[in-house]
């Protein structure tokens, strides 16, 4: 996640700790005191993040839509500094609340965790954080089909994208023409390297993988492979580029992948095991470079 500054945020901490402040006409509504007890920087955080909501009356501020924004922008940037569990149970235990209070409500909270948690422009980028907001969305059975079928479709690809969940079996198109199966793919470990021809990271990303010793020692041993989609159609100028790729990778084509997995940009790289089950995504070149590496040194 993207990281408020630090001094931003111990500077909004020490408002919150006064109730005279906490009560300042920027607030939509009194933000939660922390007790002195809770010293370190989660336990403060995890305190704000879990009460905040406890004094907001739902209904009425749900009548000033800038106030929520205001409200879920301050709540949100509390999120990177607070654990885990604290976090999805607040989540969980606000969404609750919301959805009682009707479609239109939810659909809001959708929308205002998507600006700041989704969207190209958020502050604090996070598909995890994102995913219990949109699925509220996708499973009120009062919310618009439209908007529904929007977040039903963010969703589903979020969960397909997960960590830790089986990578679904999309289908692709090689240089030669031939459809495959991605499920049909075999080794202890995967790179799943979605990037572009067009694009120069992802040209500068495929010559430092394709050069890259530890990597190719590894697919000589049969220990990884590199499976490199291109998210779009197998078009005669994609199959020409594609064709000066290395030829130890597994190269194809798929223009429904955008809507299978989330991919925010490319380049963009996924870790999987030999059950393709996804171990790391959004993965830096050099993180991968570095990991694999890591990996050749102990496999010697």
């Amino acid at each position: 996640m993207k990281k408020i500054a630090l001094t931003i945020f111990l500077a909004i901490c020490s408002i919150a700790i006064t109730p005279a402040l906490a009560q300042d006409s920027d607030k939509p509504f009194v933000y939660p005191s922390i007790p002195d007890s809770k010293t370190t920087l989660s336990e403060r955080c995890n305190y704000l993040v879990f009460h905040f909501w406890e004094r907001c009356n739902l209904k009425e501020i749900f009548t000033r839509k800038k106030d929520v924004d205001k409200a879920m922008s301050d709540w949100l940037s509390f999120m990177p500094y607070a654990t885990a569990d604290t976090v999805h149970l607040a989540i969980d235990t606000f969404l609750a609340d919301v959805v009682k209070t009707g479609a239109d409500n939810t659909l809001l909270i959708g929308k205002t965790a998507e600006k700041y948690l989704y969207t190209d422009t958020a502050e604090i980028y996070s598909e995890e954080l994102y995913l219990p907001f949109c699925k509220a969305v996708a499973n009120h059975k009062k919310v618009g089909k439209a908007d529904k079928a929007r977040f039903q479709a963010q969703a589903q690809i979020l969960e397909n994208s997960s960590l830790g969940v089986k990578a679904p079996a999309f289908e692709y198109v090689t240089v030669d023409g031939e459809k495959k199966s991605f499920g049909d793919v075999i080794s202890s470990r995967i790179i799943l390297f979605f990037n572009d021809p067009d694009c120069f990271d992802c040209m500068m990303a495929r010559t430092r993988l394709s050069a890259d010793y530890n990597t190719n020692q590894l697919i000589e041993r049969g220990l990884v492979k590199v499976v490199c989609i291109y998210p779009g159609k197998a078009t005669p100028e994609w199959k020409e580029a594609a064709a000066s790729y290395p030829k130890n990778w597994t190269i194809g084509a798929s223009e429904d992948i955008d809507q299978i997995f989330e991919i925010p940009q490319t380049p963009d790289i996924y870790y999987l095991d030999g059950k393709h089950i996804i171990l790391g995504k959004h993965t830096p070149i050099d993180n991968l470079l570095k990991a694999l590496q890591r990996i050749n040194i102990n496999m010697n």
